[in-house]
């Protein structure tokens, strides 16, 4: 005699099976991308010395970095984590001391704020405060990094966010976003008129549709939804392109590149005239700029054509065409790392490790101390 099974139980059998498939598959993904997160820390040689725990530890917190970006600028939200935590103002590191000591806010983009590589105290900020520490013992030193910003951007952040926390010097520290960025919708609209535009429309070209979908897979718990969408992005079924791409000519590349820094620094100048601080600006170096023999693992990061033409760029920055005559504090790192060959310094085309930041922080001390000795007294 035959058991006939009624289609309820079939339905919910496949059900049951289907769940256990999801649930296996995602243990898997969730296993597979604990061990194999795609950080540059992972394959540094200078990062030996950390444990293979800390390094997934430091990659798997700052793919969790979120931001705020419903208004003109990304704003970072609070994030607790064992190296990489941004505090209640938005700021990586520690919370703000409520002592009166005298502050100094870094500005810059990821380079700044600091990547997968760094924990805290191994950015840039974080290693100047290291050594400022043996000769000033009432600074205050806090990371203002936004990972993408340009001096725009910067100037956007201090001129309408920052002023509340009573900066006494401000230091910014641009060049790579510059020039990435000179093709954004913001680089041609006039400064007074940023706060009426959206980040997303002075940045992007893509869809609300598009953004919302690249928050989802990004933000998503879920490790089967955010391969799929990976997966869509990767092969164009969802167009990932969110840049404006535009094939400009080289000589007026430059030129305006010239023009935004001359333009916001300037206009930073005038905050630090009108609201007492002291603004120090540095041109980044990025790698290329420097005259070193490179490591070979960092030679593939200048394959690409569009890296290379951005480098080119950058080299031919020029501070003489740069009239910022009321702020002279004004200094080129581009050549920070001359003479170290066969060094590796950097996760990327800009991205420097520890031991890059250590030694930028090192050469940043050494033009400011001077500054601070003065301004201190």
């Amino acid at each position: 005699m035959s058991v006939v099974i009624s289609y309820k139980k079939q339905i919910l059998f496949f059900i049951f099976l289907i769940l256990i498939v999801l649930v296996t598959v995602e243990g898997i993904l969730r296993i597979n991308d604990f061990l194999y997160l795609q950080c540059t820390v992972l394959t540094m040689e200078e990062y030996e010395h950390l444990s293979f725990l800390d390094a997934i530890t430091i990659c798997n917190e700052s793919q969790k970095i979120r931001y705020d970006t419903s208004g003109t600028i990304p704003l970072l939200i609070l994030h607790e984590g064992k190296f990489f935590n941004v505090n209640s103002d938005g700021f990586r590191g520690n919370e703000l001391s409520k002592e009166d000591k005298y502050r100094i806010i870094f500005l810059g983009g990821s380079t700044m704020l600091g990547s997968a590589v760094a924990p805290n105290n191994e950015t840039i900020p974080g290693f100047f405060e290291e050594k400022s520490k043996n000769d000033f013992n009432n600074i205050e030193i806090i990371n203002g990094g936004i990972s993408g910003a340009d001096s725009t951007n910067e100037w956007y952040y201090l001129k309408n966010y920052l002023q509340k926390h009573e900066p006494d010097m401000i230091v910014m520290y641009d060049g790579w976003n510059n020039v990435m960025n000179r093709n954004d919708p913001k680089a041609d609209i006039p400064l007074e008129m940023l706060s009426s535009y959206k980040y997303h429309n002075l940045k992007t070209t893509e869809s609300d549709f598009i953004r919302e979908f690249k928050d989802l897979v990004i933000k998503s718990d879920i490790h089967i939804l955010k391969h799929i969408g990976l997966f869509l992005m990767e092969q164009k079924i969802i167009n990932n392109e969110s840049r404006l791409v535009v094939e400009s000519e080289f000589n007026e590349d430059v030129k305006k590149v010239h023009s935004i820094l001359n333009r916001d620094w300037n206009k930073v100048c005038e905050l630090g005239i009108e609201r007492d601080f002291i603004p120090v600006f540095f041109i980044q170096p990025i790698l290329g700029t420097s005259e070193r023999a490179i490591h070979v693992s960092e030679e593939r990061y200048l394959d690409d054509e569009v890296r290379k033409k951005e480098l080119e760029i950058i080299k031919k920055i020029s501070l003489d065409k740069i009239d910022i005559s009321n702020c002279p504090n004004v200094y080129d790192l581009r050549n920070a790392f001359n003479q170290y060959d066969n060094k590796m310094f950097f996760g990327d085309a800009g991205h420097t490790n520890s031991a890059g930041n250590k030694i930028i922080a090192e050469k940043m001390y050494e033009e400011m101390k001077n500054i601070l000795i003065e301004d201190t007294k």
